[in-house]
């Protein structure tokens, strides 16, 4: 006996999947953010895209967070290229920013690359 498929059930399953994906890419971005493996990062800002770098983990801290708070500048640079104001603008729920994030680690140069990127909207939002 052949079991037909119903096609609509393939739409569910393939975004399923999809988000399945991007999720494990989105855990091993942040991974690389976090510890600096500035060729992973491109690799899969190139694979995953905006939407990649757009995520979130469940405190609310972004790959651009965790790179931020361990001083990673070039990471910092090809993150903020990919994801541009939109990402630096995201805030953990606590409302710590990726600024916030920096000035914690005690990265004065990542301080620095943030303000000239826009960063300076970010202070605005703890005032």
């Amino acid at each position: 006996m052949v079991k037909i498929c119903d096609h609509r059930s393939w739409g569910k399953a393939w975004a399923h999947h999809r988000d399945s994906v991007l999720e494990r890419l989105g855990w091993k971005l942040m991974t690389s953010a976090l510890e600096g493996h500035l060729d992973v990062v491109k690799s899969l800002l190139e694979a995953g895209g905006r939407e990649l770098v757009m995520l979130t983990e469940n405190t609310g801290f972004s790959c651009l967070h965790f790179s931020a708070l361990e001083g990673h500048l070039d990471v910092v640079k090809a993150l903020l290229e990919a994801g541009g104001r939109e990402l630096m603008m995201l805030t953990a729920y606590d409302g710590v920013s990726c600024l916030m994030a920096s000035a914690h680690g005690g990265h004065l140069d990542m301080v620095k690359v943030l303000l000239e990127a826009g960063g300076h909207e970010l202070v605005m939002l703890v005032c």
